[in-house]
């Protein structure tokens, strides 16, 4: 393969990580779709997440040296003796999607995808084919691929923890029909995000968004139930909408009297204190089309419904793909809302508002990967109301929440798929006593969920810093405030029945294979040690992140690399560690005889013991705060949308 790349910095740099990142994971997944001998496919899949952890590593590594940025300009590809277009490529194979989007909505009868296939359809076949065309010397040449210190930590996370998890996953689905349809789109979901977080074209980064909508879809229906295929079909069609409000902002753009086609473009015209108003009704709807694939309210249901799907698609939608995506772009256009503070004040109270009412709604549940997936809407909310605060405390707060995030939901899933792949439930309640019953797993959930709220790691430290940038904000602060103390109650809650005592369970053997043990223990290890380790990975990975996208970094390392030091003081995160350490895990695991359990005193008259979590389902349930959710979310996704369609209709600037 030939190809004329040029790059910014000063040293040389190949193609290879790329491609280890991108089209072999892409290639591997294709071939594992037309591979029915299960052996064969599990080491190609196995060098697929070899490949994507080895490229992500190679390419963060020339990325420091480089710089922190990193451009290429692809010219024309030469493939076997015959050269053609990049371009022309992406661009045929996104017109080949959406016919596919088409497709499928005409097989499962859903005339919402059909609608919003055919919307995306249709403007972008005029742009492309009959306005790019005819316009072409507006239209700058400008490098599709842009990397630079996001788009590397986006990498590492995608190509580390998806990894980890599409190991887990060849365990875990073992026995289990259309196996080479889910490892496809399982490894091809990892080169989809990386190459979605390298584009810098527009119309690029437009094709592999929908990419992951596809895949998603496809692994949601995996098992083919009813519940699957309806869910499926509800997820594609939120997602696609989001698409479509995607794709109206790229036409939009690129039809503007100067066009933007890229997203270094898109902060240059808006990199000042005057934004054309013609830009605003643009930014509203890539906003809209990144809350919808994150599943902000009032969206979250399709990621809800989601959960119907295996364990391991649920952990990498939630912790290294998908979703993430939504956070992705949010961040990388974060220096926009310097300049346009009234669009980044709406997504923050959208986020904020998220956080709050689905930690509240987390509450009722019983299902541990509901509680799971209110955690990741809520959290996404949070790291959504950081990016658009657009101040330096923000957004290193923001970075530090979707790498710690990544880490910590990936590790309570799969925790949480062990305990349903050993005792064929997911319920809350029938963990009780696990702690007796099976004490390394729960060793695990009950690390992975310290890791979720307590100090010293960098979840807890992350939230810190939330306060901290919303501190001139008060109804930030009510909303932080409120979600984080309805989180620490439903976690707490999960825990006090796993580590309930008073119990007839008994200890019975944990015979599991190191597809599953490795892949938590990895997890884990990581997010111990990246905490304990925090102000060093500050130093050397977010800072240099929130530089490149245009901030100072607020946030400094001291006393060799063990503390943090802030406008507020110092955090040493070490110190704390080894003192919760103490506190806990000692207590925990130290011998308790259970006959000298004092039994709950009953008047003297026998009646058997059940002790229940309280879920007040009658007061914050579902069924009971829904719709007033549903609506309130609404309106403001309508006061995102009236705020770019007044923009337009205004002359000057906002």
């Amino acid at each position: 393969m030939g190809a004329m790349i040029t790059m910014s910095g000063d040293i040389g740099i190949t193609i290879y990580p790329l491609a280890l990142t991108t089209v072999i994971p892409l290639l591997i997944g294709l071939i594992c779709y037309l591979l029915p001998n299960r052996y064969i496919r599990n080491v190609l899949v196995g060098i697929g997440v070899l490949s994507a952890i080895i490229g992500g590593l190679w390419l963060f590594f020339q990325l420091s040296s480089s710089g922190g940025v990193i451009t290429l300009e692809i010219d024309r590809i030469s493939l076997l003796g015959i050269s053609f277009s990049l371009f022309e490529l992406i661009s045929a194979l996104d017109f080949a999607l959406l016919i596919g989007f088409l497709l499928i909505a005409w097989e499962r009868r859903s005339y919402w995808a059909g609608l919003f296939a055919l919307l995306q359809l249709i403007p972008l076949a005029w742009y492309e084919f009959m306005y790019m065309p005819s316009h072409a010397d507006a239209h700058g040449s400008v490098a599709p691929v842009y990397i630079d210190y996001w788009s590397g930590i986006m990498c590492l996370i995608i190509s580390i923890i998806g990894s980890l998890i599409v190991i887990y996953a060849i365990k875990y689905m073992e026995g289990q029909r259309n196996q080479n349809r889910f490892f496809a789109y399982m490894v091809g979901f990892l080169g989809a995000m990386n190459a979605a977080v390298f584009s810098n074209n527009l119309l690029w980064f437009f094709f592999f968004w929908e990419v992951t909508t596809l895949a998603c879809y496809m692994l949601i229906k995996h098992e083919e139930t009813e519940e699957a295929l309806r869910n499926a079909k509800w997820a594609l069609e939120v997602t696609l909408g989001g698409g479509t409000a995607m794709a109206f902002a790229i036409v939009w753009l690129g039809t503007m009297g100067t066009p933007v086609t890229s997203f270094t473009e898109l902060l240059q015209a808006s990199g000042t204190n005057i934004i054309p108003t013609m830009l605003i009704l643009a930014l509203a709807f890539i906003s809209l089309a990144g809350l919808t694939k994150s599943a902000q309210v009032p969206f979250q249901s399709w990621l809800l419904g989601a959960m119907v799907a295996p364990t391991p698609v649920s952990a990498l939608l939630h912790s290294s793909t998908m979703v993430k995506l939504g956070v992705y772009l949010f961040i990388r256009i974060s220096p926009v809302f310097q300049h346009l503070p009234s669009l980044g004040y709406i997504l923050a109270i959208i986020g904020g508002f998220s956080f709050m009412v689905t930690a509240i709604l987390a509450i009722s549940q019983n299902n541990a990967k509901k509680v799971l997936a209110y955690s990741t809407i809520g959290n996404l909310g949070l790291i959504i109301l950081l990016a658009a605060l657009h101040t330096p405390f923000s957004l290193t707060a923001a970075i530090v929440l979707t790498v710690f995030h990544a880490i910590s939901k990936a590790l309570l899933f799969l925790g949480v798929g062990v305990v349903q792949h050993e005792t064929h439930s997911k319920e809350i309640e029938n963990m009780d006593g696990l702690i007796l019953r099976k004490p390394f797993i729960t060793t695990v959930l009950l690390m992975g969920i310290m890791t979720m709220i307590i100090p010293p790691f960098g979840m807890f430290l992350g939230k810190y810093f939330a306060v901290q940038a919303g501190l001139e904000f008060p109804l930030i602060i009510f909303f932080i405030a409120v979600g984080s103390a309805a989180t620490v109650v439903y976690y707490l809650k999960w825990i006090g029945r796993m580590i309930n005592m008073e119990t007839d369970a008994e200890l019975t053997p944990e015979h599991m294979s190191i597809l599953f043990s490795a892949p938590l223990v990895v997890m884990l290890s990581l997010a111990v040690i990246f905490s304990v380790l925090v102000a060093p990975v500050i130093q050397s990975f977010i800072n240099p992140t929130v530089e490149v996208l245009g901030f100072t970094a607020p946030v400094s390392s001291a006393f060799y690399g063990t503390s943090v030091i802030t406008p507020w003081g110092y955090i040493t995160p070490v110190f704390i560690g080894l003192f919760l350490l103490a506190v806990f895990l000692v207590p925990l695991f130290a011998h308790i005889d259970r006959k000298a359990l004092t039994k709950v005193y009953s008047c003297g008259v026998e009646y058997p013991t059940v002790i229940g979590g309280v879920y007040f389902e009658r007061i914050m349930g579902e069924e009971k705060l829904n719709d007033y959710v549903n609506s309130l979310g609404v309106g403001l996704i309508a006061v995102l949308i009236a705020f770019g369609v007044l923009a337009i209709t205004m002359s000057g600037v906002i």
